[in-house]
């Protein structure tokens, strides 16, 4: 949940760099996006909330990593394109994640076909393809407008875990996935 603090951190690096100005749609569309995260992974009660230092340390870091790489790339996807960039960066950070788990340690003694298709849809459809899609945004919405739309990430979890594992769904929780669509209809409707 942390890590959706990145429309936060990136509307207030905009406003602080003078990129763009704290307008009430920004801020409304901010709290609904928060409010409706917050909801869906608490169920709306706070002593769920119970979260270990490490958890803390580790969503606020990928909150400030969140902000960076869609803010970042808007000048490198206008110079070199979007595959280029998606491309090297992954390829870069495949390098580095070697050095803490390098793929030559992997076990891969009781991997099948199927364990093989389940990692290849995983990486393409659900790394490669993703991250493409998300970064390929920026070159048609503001890096705060991308972030928060990509808050539905959520939402999608909670409505895919209710279909395909029989997930309850709480009062709460459509109230978080209210929130959710009513702000993406927000930012889709209302111009500045």
């Amino acid at each position: 949940m942390l890590q959706y603090l990145g429309p936060v951190i990136i509307i207030l690096y905009l406003v602080a760099t003078k990129v763009i100005n704290f307008k009430w749609k920004e801020g409304i569309a901010v709290t609904l996006a928060l409010g409706g995260t917050f909801l869906l992974l608490t169920n709306g009660s706070l002593a769920t909330l119970s979260v270990p230092m490490p958890a803390i340390v580790w969503g606020l870091m990928s909150a400030f990593a969140m902000a960076f790489y869609t803010i970042y790339p808007v000048q490198l996807l206008a110079k070199w394109g979007t595959v280029n960039v998606v491309g090297w960066a992954m390829f870069i950070a495949g390098i580095f994640l070697n050095f803490l788990h390098p793929i030559w340690q992997v076990d891969t003694s009781n991997w099948d076909i199927r364990v093989l298709i389940y990692i290849f849809i995983s990486v393409i459809l659900g790394t490669v393809f993703a991250f493409w899609l998300f970064i390929s945004s920026l070159n048609y919405l503001y890096p705060q407008e991308a972030s928060v739309l990509g808050t539905i990430e959520p939402l999608t979890a909670i409505l895919l875990s209710v279909v395909w594992l029989g997930v309850s769904f709480g009062i709460w929780q459509v109230a978080g996935v209210g929130c959710i669509v009513l702000m993406v209809i927000f930012l889709a409707v209302v111009k500045d």
